[in-house]
C-alpha cells in the first residue's frame, strides 16, 4: 500500500476548526473594532493592508444578520433563574418569612425590599368587597394585608384569601388581582341557624355549627336556642326532623342536648318534651297524635317522657299533683264513709 504523504489539511469551510475561529474572530471584533485583525492560520504570509474598522453598531449588525450568537451558551437559562429567585426574594419579604427566620440584617433587607416594591407604578387604588351583608367590610379589608398605595405586584392572592377566609363568619372568599390598580374581593358568608348557649356563653352558629361571633338581644330573638354539649354539631338534624311537625317549632322555647345523646325539647309553657336516643320520628308522631285527639301538651302537666319505645309517662305539674292528690283524699274519704 502506498504510505500516505502530505501537508496536514486545513480545516474545511463550515467544520468545527473555522466555526471557532470565526467566533473568535468576531468576539475581538466586537471589544476591540478598531484594532488589527490577525490573518487566519494557514493563509499566504504575504502582508494585507488592514481595512478601516467599521464601527461597532455596524459589526453588532453585521453579526445579527448573519445570525451569530452574541450570548454564551446558557444565558437565557441563567437569566430565568435569576429572574425566578428574585421573585421569590420578593414574596418571602412581603410575607416577612425572610424576618421571621433572622433578625438583624435579614430584616433590613425585607424591608428594602418592600420599599423597592412600592417603587413600582401599580399601585392599589381601588378595592371592592362584596357578598358581606352584616356592615364588617373594615375587618375584611384588614385580612387583606394591603391598603390603598401599596404595590399590587407583591400581592398573594392565595395567602390573602386564607386570611380572610379565617375570619369566623366567612365561610369562603375570592380574591382577584385586577391589573393595573384594582382588587376584587368576593364573600360568602355562614348564615346566622341558631343561638348556641354554653358554659354561660350565648354563640350564633351557622348550620354546621360553626361559631359565628357572639349573640346579640337581636340575635337571641330571631333564632332558635340549642343548649349543651354538642347541641351545636346535632341541631340542624334535630330541626330538619322537626320540620315534619310545623305546629310543635312555634312552641319550642330551647333545645336542650342530654349527655350529647338525646334531646329535651322544652315549650314555651314549661312543658318538657323528653326524646329518646333512637327512633325519635316514631316518639314525635305518638305525641303528635295526643297532641290532636286530647290536646296533651296545652294541659296542666310538667313533663311527656317518650324514652321508652312501650309507653309514654305524663308527669303533672306541682300544682296539679296537689289538686289531684287533694281530690284523691277526698275520694278515700268518700269510701270510707261509705263503707261504715
Amino acid at each position: 500500500m502506498r504510505q500516505m504523504k502530505g501537508k496536514r489539511r486545513s480545516p474545511r469551510k463550515g467544520s468545527a476548526g473555522s466555526g471557532s475561529f470565526r467566533a473568535r474572530r468576531g468576539v475581538r471584533a466586537f471589544f476591540f473594532p478598531f484594532s488589527s485583525v490577525p490573518a487566519r492560520a494557514g493563509t499566504s504570509g504575504k502582508s494585507r493592508k488592514a481595512a478601516p474598522s467599521p464601527g461597532r453598531i455596524r459589526i453588532l449588525w453585521n453579526r445579527i444578520v448573519a445570525g451569530e450568537r452574541l450570548l454564551p451558551a446558557g444565558a437565557g437559562v441563567g437569566a430565568c433563574a435569576a429572574l425566578y429567585a428574585l421573585t421569590g426574594i420578593y414574596g418571602a419579604a412581603l410575607n416577612g418569612s425572610v424576618a421571621r427566620m433572622t433578625q438583624g440584617p435579614a430584616a433590613a433587607v425585607s424591608q428594602g425590599v418592600w420599599s423597592l416594591g412600592n417603587l413600582v407604578p401599580l399601585r392599589i387604588a381601588n378595592i371592592e368587597i362584596s357578598g358581606e351583608t352584616r356592615g364588617r367590610r373594615d375587618e375584611v379589608a384588614a385580612a387583606l394585608g394591603v391598603k390603598a398605595g401599596d404595590s399590587i405586584v407583591f400581592l398573594n392572592a392565595r395567602e390573602a384569601r386564607r386570611r380572610v377566609e379565617e375570619i369566623a363568619w366567612v365561610k369562603q372568599a375570592e380574591v382577584l388581582r385586577l391589573l393595573p390598580d384594582s382588587i376584587k374581593v368576593k364573600v360568602t358568608e355562614r348564615p346566622p341557624f341558631a343561638v348556641w348557649q354554653w358554659q354561660g356563653d350565648l354563640s350564633v352558629i351557622d348550620a354546621e355549627g360553626v361559631v359565628i361571633g357572639p349573640a346579640s338581644q337581636d340575635d337571641y330573638a330571631a333564632l332558635p336556642l340549642v343548649v349543651g354539649t354538642g347541641a351545636n354539631k346535632e341541631a340542624a338534624a334535630l330541626f330538619e326532623l322537626l320540620a315534619r311537625w310545623p305546629a310543635l317549632r312555634p312552641r319550642m322555647r330551647a333545645a336542650v342536648r342530654v349527655a350529647d345523646r338525646r334531646w329535651n325539647i322544652r315549650l314555651f309553657n314549661g312543658v318538657d318534651i323528653r326524646l329518646p336516643e333512637v327512633g325519635v320520628a316514631a316518639a314525635l308522631d305518638e305525641l303528635a297524635a295526643l297532641e290532636e285527639s286530647y290536646g296533651l301538651l296545652q294541659r296542666d302537666i310538667a313533663a311527656v317522657d317518650l324514652r321508652l319505645s312501650d309507653r309514654i309517662t305524663i308527669r303533672l305539674s306541682h300544682p296539679a299533683a296537689e289538686q289531684r292528690r287533694a281530690a284523691q283524699g277526698k275520694a278515700k274519704a268518700k269510701r270510707a264513709e261509705t263503707e261504715t
